[in-house]
């Protein structure tokens, strides 16, 4: 059982108690979910396509999807009887999270935690269950990035340069439910690996160091593809994502961590 911060869950704290908080996607609140990109009805009978995931923080950045044939579709309890996203691995992503993730330059802090239950092995190529978030805006730059993960179960964060990539040592199992996250700190280096630390199950990983690609084509601010825009598709069940733009203290991981524990059972 991994270590977590704090002692035990406290079922009382909930995303928006702590501050900065930029996008909120919640795949068990069906109030959330809309068979239309635009609104329509609220999606409740399992398999279901979902055209809009609307965003519980406030902001208002709904991912939503206009091509029906694009869409994931609504599962039920399918951990601790909560419900889910889940996506094909061939074309299902979403759009409209441009104003939700900042770039990775030299100047911003952002937080990602994401709970999912990749599939590693249903994808023949070497970023298994693929890319989770991307932000590339219509010119690439090197704070142009995505985040996934690979075959191997490794947690990677990639923008475009040479070193400027990160990807854990720490590997997650197949079909497993997991809590990866990652703290993004431009201040802290030169390059995305001096930068970046990533977490899975609360644990700290040590990161390996590697090249950007570039050719990425664009899609600012996406969820459900990472790499390019023709491939490396994320596959299966997407539980939550929440996104604060700073970095999170000892005290505000923890009851964080403990909220995300205690509603999917992770640990």
């Amino acid at each position: 059982m991994a270590t977590v911060y704090g002692t035990t869950p406290d079922k009382s704290v909930f995303p928006k108690t702590i501050s900065n908080l930029s996008l909120w996607l919640d795949g068990n609140d069906t109030s959330t979910l809309f068979d239309s990109d635009t609104g329509g009805n609220q999606v409740v009978d399992d398999g279901t396509a979902v055209g809009r995931w609307q965003d519980k923080s406030g902001n208002n950045y709904h991912a939503t999807q206009s091509n029906a044939s694009l869409r994931a579709v609504f599962k039920r309890s399918v951990r601790n009887n909560k419900n889910t996203i889940r996506f094909d691995g061939i074309d299902d992503y979403y759009t409209g999270l441009s104003s939700a993730l900042l770039v990775t330059n030299t100047t911003n802090k952002f937080s990602i935690f994401i709970v999912s239950i990749p599939d590693l092995t249903g994808r023949d190529n070497t970023y298994g269950g693929g890319g989770i978030l991307r932000k590339m805006p219509a010119s690439e730059s090197s704070a142009s990035w995505y985040l996934g993960y690979r075959s191997n179960g490794s947690l990677v964060m990639s923008a475009i340069g040479n070193p400027n990539s990160i990807s854990s040592n720490t590997t997650v199992t197949d079909d497993t439910i997991t809590l990866g996250y990652v703290e993004y700190d431009g201040t802290a280096g030169a390059n995305m690996a001096d930068r970046t630390k990533l977490f899975i199950n609360s644990i700290q990983s040590a990161g390996t160091a590697g090249d950007g690609s570039n050719g990425w084509g664009t899609g600012d601010g996406e969820i459900g593809r990472g790499y390019s825009s023709s491939s490396y598709y994320f596959k299966n069940d997407l539980c939550e994502i929440i996104i604060y733009n700073k970095i999170l203290s000892s005290s505000e991981k923890a009851k964080l961590e403990n909220y995300l524990n205690n509603k999917w059972k992770i640990y």
